[in-house]
């Protein structure tokens, strides 16, 4: 069944919307690939779902332990020379393969190529966020946005095989911490402006939980930045302010959560280190210190607001 690509679907308790996500896996215009789905412990009725498939997907049921490992054990699965990542919540465009596939085989200096996104609800409505899309070295732009989403990319898997994939002391941003480590070892990523991957918002999205988003965010930048330090000096790029901005931006949300004096310290503690923003989440901190807790969350929101695209 292995394929010159190998698309690794990770699964646990999302039976309700795993079988769009296996379908728009097996249903790709680009013929030559293998899907394989790891189910991370479900204890719904997953492996009903999976049994239909019998013919079509590589199937691996193992004990929860978290998605990081269950892709890395999809990965030990693949046969493809190329591979990509979905989560079971997501799905992909038919052509996303085949486009992403021409553009990797017609451009040999790159490593990875992603493409844009979009979230949506089961009720219809689609919204696409601004991120950014540099090509080439990305880490300088990677030190300050986690913009390359797991269900998005597809890597040359010598990518994966020398980074040593994804690591699970970074989940939820696990993700991040691979494409930092990948930038970081030279791999080029290019950017193809087409939409191929849709991710799904609901209540259980580890992307809704924004403090703790935030949190692990600044662990993992904080974690890379360490282990990385002399490297990122070597090639003069701005280490201690990108931690500052990721702190700054820790402590926004903590306002947010209700955490008013944590965060406003988490900011203001920054405020001699140059970072993107560094005024707004200066005032903010300033303005913490007399605004009714409510207003101050309205304003949160109306800042947060203002970085989307679109919604329709």
């Amino acid at each position: 069944m292995a394929g010159r690509v190998s698309l690794i679907i990770t699964t646990y308790n999302a039976a309700r919307y795993l079988v769009q996500a296996v379908e728009s896996a097996i249903d790709q215009t680009y013929a030559d690939h293998e899907v394989i789905v790891v189910d991370d412990g479900s204890t719904d009725n997953t492996r009903e779902v999976m049994a239909r498939y019998h013919d079509k997907v590589v199937y691996l049921h193992q004990e929860n332990q978290e998605r990081a490992i269950a892709r890395n054990a999809g990965l030990r699965l693949a046969g493809g020379a190329f591979v990509s990542f979905l989560d079971a919540d997501d799905v992909v465009e038919r052509n996303k393969l085949a486009e992403l596939v021409d553009y990797l085989e017609k451009t040999p200096p790159c490593d990875v190529v992603y493409s844009a996104m979009e979230f949506f609800w089961d009720d219809g409505r689609r919204l696409v966020v601004p991120r950014p899309t540099p090509s080439g070295d990305i880490l300088p732009d990677l030190l300050w946005h986690n913009f390359i989403t797991t269900s998005v990319p597809l890597f040359r898997r010598e990518v994966l095989t020398a980074t040593g994939g994804f690591d699970a002391r970074w989940v939820p941003v696990e993700d991040w911490d691979l494409c930092l480590r990948a930038s970081l070892a030279g791999f080029r990523f290019d950017y193809l402006d087409r939409l191929h991957t849709r991710c799904r918002v609901h209540g259980s999205n580890t992307t809704t939980n924004f403090v703790l988003m935030a949190e692990k965010k600044l662990a993992t930048i904080s974690g890379f930045i360490a282990a990385h330090r002399a490297e990122l000096n070597r090639r003069r790029l701005p280490a201690d302010a990108a931690l500052a901005y990721h702190r700054a931006d820790y402590g926004k949300y903590l306002m947010a959560g209700g955490e008013t004096a944590k965060g406003r310290q988490m900011i203001m503690d920054q405020s001699q280190f140059a970072y993107p923003g560094r005024w707004k989440y200066y005032l903010l901190g300033a303005l913490s210190t007399w605004l009714p807790e409510r207003a101050m969350v309205g304003l949160l929101n109306a800042w947060d607001r203002s970085r989307l695209k679109r919604i329709h």
